[in-house]
């Protein structure tokens, strides 16, 4: 027969054993954060790198590809973040697509800082267009790689 004290231990180790199995829940939430973070960004970037393509006026220009430039900067630095918690979450396919966006993302903003340096308005829209391009593609591995990290055990 179960003493007192026993009756009284049971509701307590079973509540201990539930927070522990809960504690051990990996949590992708800020995956998921960084990941949207790093595909918003990229999308602003590859506009204003689309913007700059089409900008006649060389300061103009320039305008756009500084913006292109802080946006892919942005991309990179959340994809950077995601590909940390992808790994923290034991997702590994989820920190494969940030690592991709991320080096896309570091793409980007070379070309626009090389547009931004150049004196010739053929060789902006050149590495506008460039750096639009590897925006897509740092927007689409990000977008890619949401699907791939839930909440796990």
């Amino acid at each position: 027969m179960p003493t007192m004290k026993t009756l009284l231990l049971f509701p307590a180790l079973i509540l201990c054993s539930s927070f522990i199995e809960s504690s051990e829940t990996l949590d992708c939430s800020n995956f998921r954060y960084a990941i949207s973070e790093a595909e918003d960004n990229a999308e602003e970037a590859a506009d204003y790198a689309r913007r700059a393509y089409y900008e006649d006026d060389i300061d103009d220009a320039h305008d756009y590809l500084r913006r292109a430039r802080s946006y892919a900067e942005e991309a990179m630095d959340a994809a950077s973040d995601a590909e940390t918690h992808a790994y923290n979450c034991d997702c590994s396919m989820g920190a494969s697509y940030a690592s991709d966006a991320e080096s896309e993302a570091e793409d980007a903003y070379d070309y626009a800082r090389k547009g931004i340096n150049s004196d010739d308005i053929e060789d902006v829209h050149d590495y506008a267009r460039r750096a639009r391009s590897s925006a897509d593609d740092a927007e689409s591995a990000a977008s890619s790689g949401q699907f791939y990290c839930d909440d796990r055990r």
